[in-house]
């Protein structure tokens, strides 16, 4: 992709009236236009979350670096931060599972365990990899989990730009403390995101239980996906 197009995505997302936008992609460069809109995003009470990059250094990336967004960094299989795999700043807010065990990477999963990976439309259907992709998209849904448990925002007592402040901030103080001390401090977040609380206190009556299909762009037929199969 490039910067212009994921520009006119941000601003898709807000035409469309979303409530989370997650973005597991890094730009290296500050670049204005897409600042503007993840502004105007967190302006209107969308909560942004973006990767802290791969790179396994100091390295800044964007748009995760922009005040206001959920900044996410890898951990690992045994819940420390993922080290050698990615960026530490002081912006991360969070770390999310990233890291795929040793041996694991690109095999289909032969247990309960999660792996991270990515769907395939063949056998095995599945690919273990890592990456701090991963780790945003698990925030965005625990996100997503914290703003279903406040459906009466915004109110009189919170404005619409103050709800990704709010969502950010109850992530960075329920997440699960490093099982060692992260080796850059000050630079790994708050710890491993924990979405258990999220979840004890969602309104499961806000949970969609309407039937929908997917058509995938390949052959192979439609895919019904309802209500249980998300669950």
């Amino acid at each position: 992709t490039d910067s212009y197009l994921i520009a006119q995505a941000i601003e898709a997302a807000i035409d469309a009236k979303v409530q989370v936008i997650n973005m597991s992609l890094m730009v290296e460069a500050d670049l204005p236009h897409i600042q503007a809109y993840v502004s105007t995003a967190l302006a209107q009470g969308i909560t942004v979350v973006a990767s802290a990059g791969n790179r396994g250094s100091d390295l800044a990336v964007y748009p995760a670096a922009y005040p206001g967004v959920i900044s996410v960094g890898g951990s690992n299989a045994i819940g420390n931060f993922a080290e050698n795999l990615s960026n530490r700043h002081d912006t991360v807010t969070v770390c999310g599972p990233a890291e795929t065990p040793p041996g694991s990477i690109n095999t289909a999963p032969v247990d309960d365990k999660a792996l991270i990976g990515i769907a395939l439309p063949t056998a095995p259907y599945y690919r273990a990899s890592s990456g701090t992709s991963f780790a945003s998209a698990w925030v965005s849904g625990v996100a997503a989990l914290e703003r279903s448990s406040h459906p009466d925002w915004p109110n009189a007592s919170v404005d619409a730009s103050d709800i990704p402040a709010l969502i950010k901030q109850a992530i960075a103080d329920t997440a699960t403390p490093f099982v060692s001390n992260a080796p850059f401090p000050g630079k790994c977040g708050s710890g491993v995101v924990e979405a258990k609380t999220t979840v004890v206190d969602t309104d499961r009556s806000l949970v969609p239980r309407a039937a929908f299909d997917i058509v995938p762009p390949r052959k192979g037929g439609n895919v019904s996906i309802d209500a249980a199969d998300l669950a």
